[in-house]
């Protein structure tokens, strides 16, 4: 199934991998397919074909890294700018000393009932405070679950 369009080491290039599928136990329809479509990816890649298809697996930019750290809204959108900005803890990624880490006087105001405490296990990670984070643990930046606690 070689093309009039490939080089001779594109056509060296689908054999082989259409031999290794075969070694691999495909059957020849599908080791024939599979190799042509690594030879045209490489080519587009490369330049070699009329046109350049983007690829698909895309570096994340900085922005959208940030945005996985970010906490999720809810949603129901808030009313007023205060209770916007109540969704985001003010600075993301403190050290704990930063943050006040310490051990919760009060059950009620433990890291196990804050919004940004995930998972809720005994240890787990938080969107404000960097490193292992503990449920019986607190810092400055607490907002409960749900309002009825504050």
């Amino acid at each position: 199934m070689p093309q009039k369009a490939w080089s001779a080491k594109r056509e060296r290039q689908y054999e082989h991998i259409k031999q290794g599928l075969e070694k691999q136990g495909r059957d020849e329809d599908t080791a024939e397919e599979i190799a042509a479509r690594t030879v045209n990816k490489e080519r587009a890649r490369s330049g070699e074909a009329k046109r350049r298809r983007s690829s698909t697996r895309r570096r994340r930019t900085s922005t959208s890294r940030d945005d996985l750290r970010c906490p999720r809204r809810s949603s129901s959108a808030p009313s007023t700018a205060t209770e916007e900005a109540d969704l985001v803890p003010s600075v993301q990624g403190l050290s704990k000393k930063q943050a006040n880490y310490r051990e919760a006087e009060n059950p009620k105001f433990r890291c196990g009932e804050c919004k940004f405490m995930f998972p809720r296990l005994s240890i787990g990670g938080c969107r404000y405070v960097r490193g292992v984070i503990h449920t019986d643990a607190t810092c400055d930046e607490f907002k409960p679950r749900d309002a009825t606690q504050s």
